[in-house]
């Protein structure tokens, strides 16, 4: 039987080693891995073949692939319906030489298509004369899908082994810790054994966990399981629980830690920015924690959830230092007072008489010789502080510095490497809000059209998901209606402030964002970030609209910079959507800015319509493209603010939209522009005229391609009315309106009407 076993689980694990590396990161996550000092791809096909044919040599392990080969036979003949298929292809044809040599090429590290795929060229050379290239197809596809059902079967058996796997392969990698291996050893023999440790086995543990010679999957109150290099021991939540008292497990902090901020239950995805954080802030080995010095930053707008990602962070592998000091530097000036606090939470005694400055020595001190230690500078925005004081006293090799910050702008001889936060993906708002509102209470489409109009924003989303649950009888539809002016909502100006903030800070949106917008100094800057408010958000605008703000390239490189360092503007650059209601909501606020942005408005309609071929002067859609969203968006905003501006700015994109031969987009933008146009229509404004006739003559020659040719008519006869009343009947306007208005007439077969309009077009122009 053992040997039937060997046998059989040896052909399958040659077929299986691919697809269990490449799902073993799946399983652990990139965060895993790099905390215990390196990925799967570092370990070469041999040396994991050569570990997992020692775990074979072990009963229970041999049971674990047992089953999952079981497994993936019951898959195969389940879903398979071939009879022929069937009795062809089994799970044992993994002894063919031709699988077999199928197998010694595949890459490290495979996916279910790149195994497929080796598959159907092995089965194509052995058994193409028994199958047809459909059934080869389907029989490749069912056995791959079968491998990967037995992989599933052994996610629980295979998480910890590839830990341990990747431990020993580090061990074996590198020279010292033996002494702490062989103590590390009787430990966990000890914890399998429900046997208390000693002050110095506490001691020793500590310290693997803290080098990443022994890592814990799971978390405090639950179930864990502690793996080294040379053993694996899972514990209740009961042990766990024991074991919390003598070492720091994963939601925990260490003892004499200070971070004032509990875990958020809520916090949800981010898990690539987390990922980083863990490669940059975990030294993968523990020979260069003595002189790795690694300063992290976490940057972006405010209501990103910088805060919210370093706590997290904190909480999840604070276990890995020897303590987390959380120092709040919003006010730089305070740091020393910081540092204290963080001190009298080690327990760090001071000296009778001692002033401030040696008792924060003193807590230096024994962070810069007890390490590694984590420290998190909260709300640092200060460049000039952080250059000239923070730094330079914080920078170790025993200190990991995680900052949060709104500002991107930082120096890059201070050697921070920026995390730029964004907001959330789709799939993080939905599940965010969820959180919130259960299926009960909206659809998975509301929650994602909640999660457009705000931006995706973390903050906005937190804010309304603590609304809408306090409001049980608020439908997410009639939320969103009431939500028509964002920051006039109650829900997002400091709503109920007692039931308190994650991380202490604003609950209101409007102030999140005015400390940002308060730190704007130069005018080209504030006056770019208000006229971006009225273009199109999450969309980058191009240099040319910029040049309207200024012309001068090294002004228009400040602002911009100015704007994106300080979380304004993103990279682009573009602009966030609640970040252009706010820049809208301020124009009225500020002097000048209403006439300003009326200007700015001008300006762009006069560069959508210059927009030309240089070679006929027709519309070029290629130079119109990039200017397309930001036109209609200013269009949009432009009807109440000034409707002269907003009829030529609707005018202009519906003449390319109808170059572009998009004649339905066309008539829907021309008729929005002839609302606004017949509004505001006075035959004393000559531009006014001009507008309203150039809307109707555009809206005639959309009609016409649409096959209206009555409707096209009506226009083009309108606009010469207006032409003869206000320019008389020698204008070019309107031999204009003659010559498009007899194109019409001969498409309608009212032939002598047409030729008296070629006639009458004639005379005109001479």
């Amino acid at each position: 039987m053992n040997q039937m076993k060997a046998n059989l689980l040896q052909h399958l694990l040659h077929l299986l080693i691919a697809l269990f590396k490449h799902q073993a990161k799946a399983w652990l996550g990139e965060g895993t891995l790099e905390a215990v000092g390196g990925t799967l791809a570092k370990i070469s096909s041999e040396e994991l073949q050569a570990h997992l044919d020692h775990k074979l040599k072990e009963e229970a392990t041999a049971d674990q692939l047992l089953k999952a080969v079981r497994r993936a036979e019951e898959y195969f003949r389940c879903h398979c319906g071939d009879r022929d298929l069937v009795q062809a292809l089994t799970l044992d044809f993994g002894t063919l030489p031709s699988v077999q040599e199928a197998l010694t090429q595949l890459p490290n590290a495979m996916d279910l298509d790149s195994v497929e795929s080796a598959l159907r060229e092995a089965l194509t050379r052995d058994l193409g004369c028994v199958l047809t290239p459909a059934q080869i197809d389907r029989g490749a596809r069912l056995y791959a899908e079968a491998l990967q059902a037995a992989l599933g079967t052994l996610q629980g058996f295979a998480q910890p082994v590839v830990l341990q796997i990747l431990l020993q392969v580090r061990q074996e990698q590198r020279e010292g810790f033996a002494a702490l291996q062989r103590q590390l050893e009787r430990i966990l023999e000890l914890l399998a054994a429900q046997q208390p440790l000693s002050s110095g086995d506490q001691d020793a543990l500590r310290k693997a966990l803290v080098t990443g010679q022994a890592v814990v999957l799971g978390d405090v109150a639950q179930s864990v399981i502690i793996i080294s290099s040379s053993n694996i021991v899972s514990l209740t939540a009961d042990q766990a629980q024991a074991l919390r008292g003598q070492v720091t497990l994963p939601g925990d902090l260490p003892p004499g830690s200070r971070l004032p901020l509990l875990r958020n239950a809520l916090f949800t995805g981010r898990d690539e920015p987390l990922r980083r954080l863990v490669k940059a802030l975990l030294a993968p080995d523990g020979k260069g924690q003595e002189v790795l010095v690694v300063t992290q930053a976490i940057a972006g707008m405010g209501g990103m959830g910088k805060t919210q990602l370093a706590v997290e962070f904190a909480y999840r592998y604070g276990y890995r230092f020897r303590g987390v000091h959380w120092l709040d530097l919003s006010n730089p000036d305070l740091l020393d007072e910081q540092i204290a606090a963080c001190g009298e939470a080690m327990g760090l005694p001071r000296i009778e008489g001692q002033e401030q400055a040696g008792y924060v020595a003193q807590v230096l001190k024994v962070w810069e010789t007890d390490g590694p230690r984590l420290l998190l500078l909260d709300g640092l925005e200060d460049i000039e502080a952080a250059q000239e004081t923070i730094l330079p006293r914080l920078r170790h090799s025993n200190l990991r510095l995680l900052l949060t910050t709104r500002r991107q702008d930082w120096p890059p001889h201070l050697g921070l490497d920026i995390l730029r936060l964004d907001e959330f993906t789709p799939e993080e708002s939905r599940a965010f809000l969820r959180r919130y509102l259960p299926p009960g209470r909206a659809t998975d489409d509301e929650l994602d059209t909640l999660a457009d109009r705000l931006g995706h924003l973390p903050l906005a989303l937190d804010l309304a998901g603590r609304y809408l649950h306090r409001q049980p009888y608020l439908t997410v539809g009639e939320y969103l209606q009431r939500l028509e002016n964002v920051f006039d909502h109650p829900s997002m100006r400091d709503w109920q402030p007692q039931y308190g903030s994650p991380t202490q800070h604003n609950l209101n949106l409007w102030t999140t964002f005015e400390l940002s917008w308060g730190q704007v100094k130069g005018e080209d800057a504030r006056r770019l970030f208000i006229f971006c408010g009225f273009l199109a958000p999450n969309t980058p605008i191009p240099e040319s609209i910029l040049r309207r703000v200024a012309d001068d390239p090294e002004a228009l490189g400040e602002a911009v910079g100015e704007l994106v360092g300080l979380g304004l503007l993103k990279e682009g650059p573009a602009i966030h959507p609640l970040l252009a209601e706010f820049a809208r909501a301020l124009a009225p606020t500020l002097k000048r800015r209403e006439e300003e942005v009326r200007s700015f408005l001008s300006a762009l309609a006069d560069l959508a319509e210059a927009t030309h071929s240089e070679v006929d002067r027709t519309g070029n859609y290629a130079l119109y493209a990039p200017l397309l969203p930001h036109i209609r968006a200013a269009a949009s905003h432009a009807e109440a603010l000034d409707p002269p501006t907003a009829g030529r700015l609707w005018n202009s994109l519906g003449y390319h939209l109808y170059v572009l031969a998009d004649y339905h987009g066309a008539r829907a933008v021309y008729e929005q522009a002839l609302k606004i146009n017949e509004t505001i229509f006075s035959h004393n404004d000559l531009n006014v005229v001009r507008n309203l006739t150039h809307n109707l003559r555009g809206l005639g020659l959309v009609l016409g391609n649409l096959g209206d040719l009555e409707g096209s008519r009506a226009c083009l006869q309108r606009a010469l009315r207006i032409d003869k009343v206000v320019f008389g009947h020698k204008h070019p306007h309107v031999a204009r309106d003659l010559y498009y208005l007899g194109l019409v007439l001969r498409d309608m077969r009212k032939l002598q009407e047409a030729r008296s309009c070629k006639d009458l077009c004639v005379r005109v122009r001479v």
